[in-house]
């Protein structure tokens, strides 16, 4: 449960292996009141070397997204694929941003509920800005604000597999709650098709950690019957766990 000040017009969001200052959420801060319409805001994230990563936040899945992200097209089309992977010195209107450091105004957060707690580790961030958008909010990403997210970089095939299950299971989850039956099946098998063209290129590189996270990846979304059965298990045992 967040515990959430009455006095306090923000909220920040930080991920522990995120490199945050109170600068940036100052500049975070300072780009909401720009706009009465913008509701959050996060940074670009990038990986130790600099490089974009695929997290920093995007747009809501539809099929044909889903295909410019499994074909590889997002890399000409930054801005019509699911996930922004691009550099951007622009700020760019988002349909949902990342967790991973996230401010948002208090107040909004609140009116929406927070988090939906159906979703564990992923995608409560993607929920969140579909609820923003369906209320009216704007979500921006500060493209020239960057925070270095030393993410996945445990060397143990066990601990990839593991993070790699929890976030494309959770991406099934996501879909299977928000879309028709029909629809999040046909966006399931089209990432998970994705995922297995780079399982293969990855074998050919000869990358073993790659190889098991995108592996993982396309049996998730290849099988989502299966995935959401576990997801559904995994769920109730959680909350037989918790103290009465």
């Amino acid at each position: 449960m967040i515990f959430l000040p009455e006095f306090q017009p923000f909220i920040a969001f930080v991920n522990p292996d995120a490199e945050v200052d109170v600068a940036i959420l100052d500049r975070l801060v300072d780009e909401i009141v720009r706009d009465p319409r913008r509701s959050s805001a996060g940074p670009l994230l990038v990986e130790a070397d600099g490089r974009p990563g695929a997290g920093s936040g995007g747009w809501l899945p539809t099929p044909l997204r889903a295909v410019v992200h499994a074909t590889g097209l997002f890399r000409l089309l930054p801005e019509h694929g699911i996930w922004l992977g691009r550099h951007t010195n622009a700020v760019l209107d988002v349909e949902w941003i990342a967790g991973t450091c996230l401010v948002i105004q208090t107040d909004v957060f609140r009116q929406l509920g927070g988090f939906a707690p159906r979703y564990f580790l992923y995608q409560e961030d993607m929920d969140l800005g579909r609820r923003l958008r369906d209320h009216g909010y704007r979500q921006i990403v500060v493209g020239d604000l960057l925070v270095r997210h030393i993410h996945g970089t445990s060397s143990a095939v066990q601990d990839v597999r593991r993070l790699a299950w929890s976030r494309a299971s959770a991406l099934v989850d996501y879909l299977a709650a928000t879309h028709s039956w029909i629809s999040a099946r046909l966006m399931c098998a089209i990432l998970g098709l994705g995922a297995l063209v780079r399982a293969a290129y990855e074998i050919l590189r000869g990358r073993t950690l790659r190889l098991s996270e995108f592996g993982t990846h396309a049996l998730a979304l290849t099988l989502p019957g299966r995935t959401l059965k576990l997801v559904y298990a995994q769920r109730g045992q959680r909350r037989e766990s918790r103290p009465q």
